[in-house]
């Protein structure tokens, strides 16, 4: 659990974090401040949080005291809540991301062209990956993880198990969310990427209908685009669906392009979080 909102508005995100005098205490400290020292205050607050509800969690799946792990978190836990905290704020390092780095380093000699290209390369790889993992795609490598954790049995870590099951568990979730984002556009209720035709464009420019939105109860057009990964995938869904009945009939593999597309677009609008 991240807390309720009382509890989180009493971080401070302006004063240096303790926690503890312990080795692994004092190394935590620093870590946390050499970093928190490049990031604005909204940052701060993120990164915080993720810490904090990634060491709660850990302590009570071990059953231990949360409010001393806490004030003096054990080394290991404290390294599993930066990971934990890095890919929550799209700051972890992933294949794709890694791939876009590269790419960022192609040009003659010394000349990085790429980087007019691909200015941002970390957290677009990691946006790109969460929003694959929150995917049927995610769902099938979970399940390919979970049966090789299911024939160690016994000699399955505990990292391969958490693995396991969070794949699992953001495969289910965004096919869910795909499905509901399908469903939506049948019924008018969604939109997904930007409209083809100007004709389309222009209508939804006059009746305030914006690109990957929701609309409840009659009321106005939100965009959910935003709200990564979970929006994307939304949006991923009702643009298949738009792909299916296009003027042209429609087919699977167009709407497999279009899919991705509505995914790349919105990698696109994240952008400027790195």
């Amino acid at each position: 659990g991240l807390g309720s909102a009382a509890d989180l508005s009493k971080v401070d995100v302006h004063r240096a974090l303790n926690y503890g005098d312990s080795p692994a205490g004092r190394l935590a400290s620093a870590y946390v401040n050499s970093v928190f020292n490049t990031l604005s205050a909204e940052d701060k607050l993120f990164k915080v949080t993720a810490i904090r509800g990634s060491l709660a969690n850990q302590a009570r799946a071990a059953k231990m005291d949360v409010k001393a792990v806490l004030a003096d978190p054990p080394e290991e836990m404290f390294a599993q809540a930066i990971a934990d905290a890095e890919e929550s704020t799209f700051q972890d390092s992933t294949k794709l991301g890694r791939l876009l780095t590269r790419v960022q380093k192609l040009g003659p000699g010394n000349l990085e062209l790429g980087h007019l290209l691909l200015p941002f390369a970390k957290t677009p790889g990691a946006i790109a990956t969460r929003t694959l993992e929150y995917s049927p795609v995610g769902a099938i490598a979970g399940a390919g993880k979970a049966a090789l954790v299911m024939l160690k049995r016994s000699g399955a870590s505990v990292a391969e198990q958490r693995e396991a099951a969070k794949l699992v568990g953001r495969g289910v979730t965004g096919s869910g969310l795909m499905a509901l984002g399908f469903y939506m556009r049948s019924k008018g209720l969604a939109t997904g990427t930007r409209p083809d035709s100007t004709k389309e464009r222009e209508l939804d420019r006059l009746i305030g209908r914006q690109e990957s939105s929701v609309r409840l109860e009659g009321g106005p057009w939100l965009s959910v685009g935003r709200l990564s990964p979970g929006g994307n995938i939304f949006a991923t869904g009702a643009t298949l669906y738009d792909a299916l009945h296009d003027q042209d009939g429609g087919n699977i593999t167009k709407a497999k392009v279009s899919g991705l597309a509505g995914q790349a677009l919105g990698v696109q609008g994240k952008l400027l979080l790195e």
